[in-house]
């Protein structure tokens, strides 16, 4: 099997431009790198997503951002101007939660992960225990001996991004997973948030999925991109749509793009936020001259754009 480069739709013409975007009725758009970087809002991403509405189009934000919940990026939305509402933005505390929901989880929940975690666990009946500060008091051994103290109700433990992790925390989540009967999720695995306005990586999630692996030998099931949790949550309460006519808009391969791939969606990656155009490049050039994995032929987009402003530009040129 052959693999080729994405379609780049500046170079469609209007009319394959306007058979392009009536391909799809559902759209699916990662927010960090493709609508804005940390509080910076690129050009074209909420003309791009309120015109794609304006036209009759089901939209829904996806982030693997697990410092947010649906709440707080409502508020982050209407400031910018996007005409959305709750319904259409899933993050990855809401999947994580619902999926539990769905599963029919009813023990205690070990959770290493921040607040907005925890009122999507409470919103869904979830008993969890671990979220805020957990520190050493006096000596390491002193601390153990005294106050270190196991949950036997505990059936599971989730990791996500936690401002709080310690020392601590990573010896409970060990000593947890030293039990097989132990279920491990974790939100997301991204490695670091990139905030290049201020030259600076924020480790991530994954960071600490890897300090747990090194004691454990255990890795999490994850919840958000690039598994397909997300479209279980959805079929919750949206009516059903027939995954040929999805697209999933993000700036990452092994996340935005492996997820439409999963899911059966197509995918347009837009060079605005982590990957890049290169390493599409790589993946194909190793495809095309004999590597077979299944893996790494998720990566590569169908379609292509720089921007979303240049999307925007194409569009309103022609709806």
């Amino acid at each position: 099997m052959t693999a080729r480069m994405p379609i780049d739709l500046v170079n469609l013409s209007d009319g394959e431009f306007k058979e392009f975007v009536g391909k799809f009725d559902v759209f699916f758009c990662d927010c960090d790198g493709v609508l804005w970087s940390f509080r910076t809002p690129f050009p074209g991403g909420c003309e791009s997503i309120n015109a794609l509405k304006t036209i009759g189009k089901r939209v829904y934000l996806v982030t693997n951002n697990s410092q947010t919940n649906r709440e707080e990026m409502l508020q982050k939305c209407e400031k910018i101007g996007y005409k959305i509402s709750i319904d259409d933005i899933l993050t990855s505390t809401y999947v994580a939660a619902h999926y539990l929901k769905q599963t029919g989880f009813d023990k205690t929940l070990y959770v290493i992960g921040p607040e907005q975690l925890g009122k999507d666990l409470d919103e869904v009946g979830i008993k969890h225990i671990g979220i805020g500060p957990d520190v050493i008091e006096g000596g390491l051994y002193e601390h153990i001996l005294k106050r270190y103290k196991l949950d036997e109700d505990v059936g599971a433990v989730m990791i996500s991004f936690d401002r709080h992790f310690s020392y601590i925390k990573l010896c409970k989540a060990v000593n947890y997973l030293k039990n097989e009967n132990i279920k491990y999720y974790a939100t997301n695995a991204d490695n670091c948030f990139d905030m290049p306005q201020f030259n600076f990586l924020l480790p991530e999630v994954g960071c600490f999925i890897k300090a747990i692996e090194a004691a454990t030998k255990r890795t999490p099931e994850i919840l958000s991109k690039p598994t397909t949790h997300i479209c279980n949550v959805i079929a919750e309460d949206a009516p059903p749509f027939d995954p040929s006519r999805a697209l999933v808009i993000g700036d990452t391969l092994s996340s935005d793009m492996a997820f439409g791939k999963n899911a059966g969606y197509a995918t347009l990656f837009v060079e605005t936020g982590v990957s890049k155009m290169e390493e599409i490049k790589e993946i194909v050039e190793k495809i095309n001259t004999g590597d077979e994995d299944e893996e790494l032929k998720k990566l590569v987009p169908d379609y292509c754009v720089s921007s979303l402003d240049e999307f925007y530009k194409k569009f309103s040129k022609i709806f």
